[in-house]
């Protein structure tokens, strides 16, 4: 951003719609389907880039990695325990509110 401009941080809920945008509406990013939910190829970073779906950790990095790469860091927390638990939320690292509601990604949903 231009010194003086404003940055993605500077409007972490709009720019979160807009990276959900990005993602999930223009290149579809999804959930695999009930057929696919098992496939290997959920768990590799190209086949789910090329593809277009994956795991939720998959989905989730990728989610955490653009953000970040628009000045938005985002931890992950995970909601479920043990082996195999490849489900979490993602929430910003500075806290912040949109409305009065603290905000929490699902990439996967």
């Amino acid at each position: 951003a231009k010194e003086g401009g404003s940055r993605p941080s500077d409007f972490p809920a709009l720019s979160l719609e807009a990276l959900n945008q990005v993602l999930f509406v223009r290149h579809g990013y999804r959930r695999p389907d009930r057929h696919h939910n098992n496939n290997p190829n959920n768990s590799l970073l190209p086949k789910v880039l090329e593809q277009g779906y994956g795991s939720p950790l998959l989905l989730g990095v990728i989610y955490m990695e653009v953000a970040r790469r628009m000045g938005l860091v985002l931890d992950a927390t995970p909601l479920s325990e043990g082996a195999g638990s490849d489900y979490f939320i993602l929430w910003p690292q500075s806290h912040f509110r949109a409305c009065g509601i603290d905000l929490v990604v699902d990439a996967y949903d």
